[in-house]
């Protein structure tokens, strides 16, 4: 039976969904249709977002904290469920997830003895809903310094949600055996500050946040970040804890690993995101991504953030030294605001749902070039 050609102008498509011609041309209608999303929705960012190429801005609040910070802790056998995150937002979709594990570079497990010396940590944070309810979910930092936590923005504030972080606990040297129980050193999160770009609109070349603990880490070597470049082929190594892997049923998600391979990549092409191929899982969110030298030696580039969407063949984080992922502007920030520096409230308070902010006592910092 012949169906209808949305294409007059083309008639040798009558029965334009078998033939090639066709499936090109809806191809190129639904590409075009991408585009047009993307510029309205890039206009719309527009209105309320600050230039971030003079500005940094920063949504700031203080965590909840029980105050027994230890500093050799066994962790509990059941660890919280690992929350997922593709590029999707589809988050409930466990076979698109999945697809972070592209199987190029395979994980590798990073022996006991370099556990601290990483600098990296495992995250547990406890989410509060508008509802009132509280649910935990697993992921990664970096430390910069004893005291400083680096990682993802969504491990802290769920747009999509409206569910925020109140309280964050960061183990270093964390690790799971057959016979013993989990230990590691313990401390618990004091401020959070998370990308403003990220906050108000999700922005994935935004999502990023710090952590600054109640106390620092005794044991920690950190890790030291800096501007990705534009453009690079480097050897690219994703550090964290990925909530499928460990000793099943006691501790996934509370083992480290590694995944290590060499990429190409193009940050003006990819929208700001440094895309790698990397094999990551639900709880690697937040690891650093390292640009890793001839001599091992390596420096942070950016926060691994997100898994593969349909068709791709790559795992995707947010650059440092862009778009205001400013460290050293974050840090200020939050020294202003702990303080006591008068900062304006959050905004969308009044000008977006006309309701109060979604996090309790959060108040934007800003801070110009």
């Amino acid at each position: 039976m012949l169906m209808y050609s949305p294409w007059p102008s083309h008639p040798h498509i009558s029965d334009w969904e078998q033939t090639e011609e066709a499936r090109s041309l809806v191809k190129e209608v639904e590409e075009a249709v991408g585009k047009i999303h993307k510029f309205v929705g890039n206009i719309r960012q527009s209105t309320f977002l600050p230039d971030f190429d003079k500005n940094a801005v920063v949504a700031y609040w203080e965590l909840k904290r029980s105050n027994a910070v230890t500093t050799s802790q066994t962790v509990p056998s059941s660890p919280p469920p690992e929350r997922t995150f593709a590029r999707s937002s589809k988050t409930e979709n466990l076979q698109r997830f999945r697809e972070s594990l592209l199987g190029l570079h395979p994980r590798i497990k990073v022996r006991p003895v370099l556990l601290e010396a990483e600098g990296i940590c495992k995250l547990v944070m406890t989410f509060r809903t508008p509802d009132n309810t509280t649910s935990f979910y697993g992921g990664t930092g970096w430390l910069i310094d004893n005291e400083t936590i680096i990682t993802a923005g969504h491990n802290l504030y769920s747009p999509q949600e409206k569910s925020y972080a109140e309280k964050v606990t960061a183990y270093v040297g964390a690790t799971k055996g057959k016979t013993h129980p989990i230990r590691a050193e313990t401390r618990e999160g004091r401020f959070a500050a998370v990308h403003w770009g990220y906050y108000t609109a999700k922005l994935k070349q935004n999502d990023m946040a710090v952590i600054k603990l109640a106390k620092g880490f005794d044991h920690v070597t950190a890790i030291v970040p800096k501007a990705a470049p534009i453009r690079a082929t480097m050897l690219i190594e994703v550090v964290g804890y990925p909530g499928d892997l460990g000793v099943k049923g006691k501790g996934e998600g509370w083992v480290m690993y590694r995944s290590r391979g060499t990429k190409s990549y193009d940050l003006e092409k990819d929208e700001f995101l440094i895309c790698h191929q990397c094999d990551t899982f639900g709880g690697n969110s937040g690891g650093p991504i390292l640009e890793v030298d001839k001599d091992g030696k390596f420096q942070a580039i950016g926060i691994h953030c997100y898994g593969a969407s349909d068709g791709e063949l790559w795992n995707s984080g947010t650059p440092l030294g862009h778009n205001a992922n400013d460290i050293d502007a974050f840090l200020e920030a939050m020294g202003i605001a702990e303080n006591g520096v008068t900062v304006a409230k959050d905004p969308r308070s009044s000008t977006d749902s006309g309701q109060s902010s979604v996090v309790p006592g959060m108040i934007k910092v800003t801070v110009s070039y």
